[in-house]
């Protein structure tokens, strides 16, 4: 049976350098800073939202299925309002509440 230490590795959340996790947040606030930006989407805020192909809007919060571990294009990102997720090409409008 191989050592489960060597196969997992190391992770020194004890070392006070928090500079990784710094620069990686860094990195996620720009990467959503870009999908507003190229969506032209309002990302953590109350929305109504429309999607092509069904008969109401839907009220909520719009965000995102989730965040890259790498910054990547924006193309394919996932939206969700409440438990709808969606891509931008099925949403037929999108409008701010607050």
């Amino acid at each position: 049976m191989p050592d489960t230490q060597a196969l997992q590795g190391e992770l020194d959340f004890g070392g006070g350098d928090s500079s990784g996790y710094k620069l990686w947040q860094q990195e996620q606030a720009a990467w959503l800073a870009r999908v507003r930006r190229e969506c032209g989407l309002p990302v953590g805020r109350n929305v109504r939202v429309k999607l092509r192909d069904f008969d109401r809007e839907i009220p909520g919060r719009l965000g995102l299925v989730e965040l890259p571990l790498r910054s990547t294009g924006t193309c394919h990102v996932r939206f969700r309002v409440g438990s709808f997720e969606f891509s931008a090409d099925e949403l037929e409008y999108c409008v701010r509440e607050d």
